[in-house]
């Protein structure tokens, strides 16, 4: 695995990736990435093999969308409020009911969009 010295220069060009306009453009830098990295970090570079396509599925979507998909600030403050929520109740009587609570929150989170 990459080294703390490392790992800055591996993950930054490895996420350039992202900022491609197509899917075919982020594949060739995919390419690069991997052949500038997998002599040093095979276990790295193997893992980024196997688990890349699926996140390559946002080139699907209508590029004005990319740029929102980018930040987990959503993701981030839904999660929050089923911290906050959860913390209130503490001890769930079951699961079902812990269940409902973090769905009223996505419903919630909706409303915030």
């Amino acid at each position: 695995m990459p080294t703390v010295s490392n790992r800055a220069g591996s993950v930054a060009s490895g996420s350039r990736v992202y900022d491609r306009r197509s899917v075919e453009e982020a594949r060739r830098d995919l390419a690069a990435w991997i052949a500038k990295w997998e002599a040093r970090y095979p276990r790295l570079v193997a893992w980024a093999e196997e688990t890349i396509e699926e996140t390559l599925t946002f080139y699907r979507l209508p590029r004005q969308h990319h740029k929102h998909l980018k930040s987990t600030n959503m993701l981030e403050r839904l999660n929050e409020e089923i911290r906050r929520r959860t913390y209130v109740v503490r001890i769930f009587p079951s699961a079902a009911s812990c269940c409902r609570l973090v769905r009223a929150g996505g419903g919630d989170a909706r409303e915030l969009a």
